[in-house]
């Protein structure tokens, strides 16, 4: 079971380092922090984590489908959609923190502009989600019902949604399907014109369901610590 588990987490590496071949770059859309409405689901100061999540992972899909029909407009929108839908306060602090770290980063190099760094790492989520977008509903309750949502350590203003996805989710045997977990981490970000927060995403990974269950469950007894 652990093998076929580190098979497909290989198999995932290997789709997420293939498709940005397939995919257009586009030019860098504005770095601004704004009411985005989307699928039905308008994301303002009153939008939860859930619903950030649901327009976040429709664009990537919505993204990863338009690459691969060879539709550049429709690529081009859904990238400036996930674009809008960034924590761009967060993840900058993220890129800081890898380049004081010396740790290694697709965040690119010194000469690039704090818009072009940022949008190195939102160009990857597609990539990263593509091997499940089979997974992402577009029914929007349907899909926010899946997901579960609880506390970052440590960071007040974070929360983590965890999503279970499979790469074949019509597929009736377990090993068959490819079952993992979507990871989205959210943080509160300032409107650019204003005093609003609204939630947006500053992470966009996946982990395995042994994994996620572990955090669930540190997550649930650390909670009752503090109750």
């Amino acid at each position: 079971m652990r093998g076929g588990l580190v098979t497909r987490l290989a198999c995932l590496a290997l789709v997420a380092l293939l498709v940005p071949a397939c995919r257009d770059k586009v030019s860098v859309p504005p770095v601004e922090v704004k009411v985005v409405e989307a699928y039905g689901v308008r994301l303002d100061e009153s939008a939860t984590p859930e619903q950030v999540t649901y327009v976040l992972l429709r664009s990537l899909r919505d993204d990863f489908e338009a690459a691969q029909a060879h539709d550049h407009d429709r690529q081009r929108q859904a990238f400036e959609l996930t674009f809008s839908l960034a924590a761009f306060s967060t993840i900058e602090k993220q890129i800081r923190g890898a380049g004081s770290s010396g740790a290694g980063s697709r965040s690119g190099g010194p000469d690039e502009t704090d818009a072009q760094k940022l949008y190195n790492v939102i160009y990857h989520w597609a990539p990263i989600v593509s091997h499940y977008v089979r997974s992402f509903d577009e029914d929007a309750a349907a899909m926010m019902a899946r997901m579960k949502v609880f506390p970052v350590a440590g960071e007040p203003e974070q929360m983590r949604i965890y999503l279970d996805v499979a790469h074949d989710p019509a597929n009736a045997d377990p090993d068959a399907r490819g079952p993992a977990v979507v990871d989205i981490r959210v943080a509160k970000e300032k409107s650019s014109a204003g005093s609003e927060t609204y939630w947006r995403v500053a992470r966009v990974a996946f982990v395995g369901p042994k994994t996620a269950e572990a955090a669930r469950q540190k997550s649930g007894e650390s909670g009752k610590a503090q109750e």
